[in-house]
Order: C-alpha cells, then structure tokens, then sequence
C-alpha cells in the first residue's frame, strides 16, 4: 500500500543528532515560528529549514611572513615609482609615503626573519617610526647583509620627520606653507627600497 504520509517524509541530516530517514516533518507551530519554518517531531523540534540557520565561523587568526612583508613592500614600492612618474614637475605627497611605506615593511620583514615577534613590530617601541625600525634592524645584523651608504641615513632620517607623524597622510597647513622643507629625495628613497628589497629577500625566503 503506498505511504498516504510520504509527501510529509524526506531524508535529512537533523543538526547535531546525526542522519535520519523518513523524519517525520511538520510545517506547524513551534512556540511561534516564522511562517513557513520546517521542524523536526522526531528530534524534539529542531529548526530544519536551511534558511533559519545562523552560522558563526570561529575566528580566524592570519600570520603574516617575513616573505609576505617583502611582498607588499614591492607591491608599494612599484605603486611608488608609478606616482614618481607622474608627478610631471609637480609636488604630491602620494609617492613619498608609498616609499616609506616601502621601506618600513621591508625593515619588519627583516625583523620578522629574525625572530622579532609580530605584535612587537606594531608597539611603540618600533611602530611607524622608519629610524627606530632601522635601529632595531641594525642591531639584528642589517649591514652584515647590506651596508648603508652614509646619504642613506640622511634620507631616512628626512622622511622619518614627515611619516612617522603621518605628515604625508594628512594635510599640513604650515609645512605646505613652507614648501614642505626638508624633504628626501625620492630617487634616493627608491635607491634604498630597491637595494634593501633586492638584498633582504633571500632571508625572508628562507625565515
């Protein structure tokens, strides 16, 4: 004899109790449900209806590598060159902070090759700052693979003055007034990133 109950069977996976066949299924009250919600009579109610139910994915945790930092120093770098190239004699601050931004990646890529911790590069001892990140670097062995040309110094020092305090962000009235004195040399910004992402990356490879 055919099953008068089959349209109200189906096969389901009822959640948390494991798969079942011909479960007993009711599109009626339960407390009082969205209109349309499907229940489980068997497992004692569950919401079956794939459209009730709410997912929370755990939190995921991203850790980021010492190779992973030289490549969006690169990434920066290429976006650098690009606005330096089109600045067509005018001034942008554009070009500078992306060689900053550059060149404070590539440094905590070394850091983070060495065994810096990751929450460490984000603390006031290192953050922003390119000279304390430099420092730090230095301090790790940074010109046992790359010396620094004494004008280096010089510029980073320049462009510090500016990045560090997230001039080249924001808007400053008095040093657009003054024509923004003391600024680095964007070839010799480029100079050093270059040199430094050419020379660090095989340490980041192999971190």
């Amino acid at each position: 004899m055919e099953d008068e109950n089959k349209d109200d069977r189906i096969e389901s996976r009822c959640p948390g109790l494991g798969e079942h066949r011909g479960g007993r299924m009711q599109d009626e009250p339960f407390g009082q449900p969205a209109r349309g919600e499907v229940l489980c009579v068997e497992h004692g109610g569950h919401d079956m209806n794939p459209r009730n139910t709410v997912i929370t994915p755990a939190t995921a945790t991203v850790n980021v590598s010492p190779i992973g930092f030289h490549r969006y120093a690169s990434e920066f770098a290429t976006y650098a060159r690009q606005a330096q190239a089109g600045l067509g004699g005018t001034f942008s601050p554009v070009p500078y902070y992306l060689y900053c931004r550059s060149l404070e990646l590539v440094l905590k890529a070394f850091l983070l090759a060495k065994g810096v911790a990751k929450d460490d590069l984000k603390g006031r001892n290192l953050g922003h700052d390119l000279w304390k990140n430099l420092l730090k670097a230095r301090g790790l062995g940074l010109e046992q693979t790359i010396p620094f040309a004494a004008h280096w110094e010089d510029e980073i020092r320049k462009a510090n003055s500016y990045y560090a305090s997230k001039g080249f962000e924001y808007f400053d009235v008095i040093a657009a007034a003054r024509g923004y004195p003391q600024l680095p040399a964007l070839d010799a910004l480029n100079e050093i990133v270059a040199a430094l992402l050419e020379r660090l990356q095989p340490i980041c490879l192999t971190a």
